[in-house]
């Protein structure tokens, strides 16, 4: 036994001298993933992609489940993993009912309070309706789909002045790259948030800001503590991001994409981000 320990680490360092020499690596391979933010207006659509699963957070307005489902049909997948909504305003709820019976959908994660909307009512009508189970969060969630580790964050309960603070915050991570998705936190769930997610040594890869742009006074606190190497803002022409998020974003370096420019992509491998437009 003490031999064959031996032999494979002498095959070990020498795999690795002769990859040194030729310039290979023995760096870990990860599936490729794509993360989409649909052009659905001052909305939320986001669509990740791994080579088996698929997870919609948000379904923005009413009206636009159906483009959801449109696009994700396009790319040939018609199931959800996960669909999560991050609170139950309009914008982000709108498109649920369509969502939901248009889509076969194995897990629904919602936050923990209700809304006296109609686009609430028709979304849970239709859950009622396909007979699906909902999870109601409180406490953290976490799964794993391919190589990416996704944790759903609630907030701490309330009771809050704005609806926006009930909302989930994701994270995921894939390989060496990580990505916040922080629905409409305003300054109160910005505040948990940096006592939920964690610093990384080299920042987090791309952030959904909070609340479509808009700014708080705590929020320079939160953009410092995560340092976001790419920022998305699900915004609209006519509804643009504050002045003061952006030029916040522009003194920590971030690379800020707009959904009002229209739909993109981040394309990661693991270790590189790639993003594209979508049409």
């Amino acid at each position: 036994m003490k031999h064959i320990r031996t032999l494979i680490i002498y095959l070990t360092v020498l795999l690795s001298v002769q990859c040194a020499a030729s310039g290979c690596s023995l760096k870990k391979t990860y599936s490729s993933i794509d993360i989409s933010f649909l052009k659905v207006g001052k909305a939320d659509a986001i669509v990740i992609r791994t080579p088996d699963h698929a997870v919609l957070i948000d379904a923005a307005n009413q009206g636009e489940g159906k483009e959801i489902y449109a696009f994700c049909e396009e790319n040939g997948y018609t199931e959800l993993d996960y669909f999560i909504l991050t609170h139950f305003d309009s914008d982000h709820v709108g498109g649920a009912r369509a969502v939901v019976n248009k889509f076969s959908v194995k897990n629904i994660l919602q936050p923990d309070y209700t809304e006296n909307s109609k686009e609430f009512k028709n979304y849970s009508e239709a859950v009622l309706e396909k007979g699906y189970t909902v999870q109601t969060v409180t406490d953290t969630v976490t799964f794993e789909l391919d190589d990416v580790y996704f944790k759903v964050y609630p907030s701490s309960g309330g009771p809050y002045d704005d609806v926006n603070n009930y909302s989930l915050v994701i994270t995921a991570t894939h390989g060496n790259n990580s990505f916040i998705f922080a629905g409409d936190a305003e300054k109160e769930r910005i505040k948990e948030c940096m006592d939920q997610i964690p610093q990384r040594t080299k920042g987090w890869s791309l952030i959904k800001m909070p609340h479509h742009g808009g700014y708080e006074k705590n929020l320079d606190d939160f953009i410092r503590f995560i340092r976001p190497e790419y920022a998305v803002v699900t915004c609209s022409s006519g509804s643009p991001a504050d002045d003061r998020t952006l030029n916040l974003l522009g003194e920590t370096g971030t690379e800020v994409y707009y959904t009002c420019d229209g739909g993109i992509t981040f394309t990661s491998d693991g270790y590189k981000l790639v993003h594209t437009s979508i049409s």
